[in-house]
């Protein structure tokens, strides 16, 4: 129904006139003050929305407070998940110094660890690397 077809029907309606006095009592009730007991409704209400949006307000702090707890125990887990693997990398492998590299050779030092029984570091191994070129 379009807003021309909508004036139409209400212009076709009987009009009504209003009862006597009706336009002064209508305005003596708008200058007076609002009743007490509705002044009271209209704070309880404001301080039930102003409650219900602060406890929204926290209620939605927390989730992202736990959001991001939850991001960074994820976050620990993978960087010690790392370490640990580091860890067997390293006690697996025998630590090695780069010395120096002579054309296609690199020169790499073994270290071995020191000896229980002697307490003297145990000789070092030489390995020399050639990447192939001839």
């Amino acid at each position: 129904m379009s807003h021309d077809e909508l004036s139409e029907i209400l212009r076709a309606l009987p009009r009504q006139t209003a009862s006597r006095g009706f336009t002064t009592r209508t305005l003596s009730r708008a200058g007076q003050d609002r009743p007490a007991r509705v002044r009271l409704r209209s704070a309880f209400a404001i301080a039930l929305a102003l409650v219900v949006i602060t406890a929204g307000g926290l209620a939605f702090r927390r989730h992202q407070e736990q959001v991001r707890l939850q991001s960074l125990r994820t976050e620990q887990q993978q960087i010690l998940k790392e370490l640990d693997e580091l860890k067997a990398l390293s006690k697996e492998s025998e630590p090695r110094v780069f010395v120096g590299s002579s054309g296609p050779y690199d020169f790499v030092v073994g270290v071995g660890p020191r000896s229980r029984t002697t307490g003297r570091q145990r000789p070092v191994s030489l390995h020399i690397a050639n990447d192939g070129i001839s």
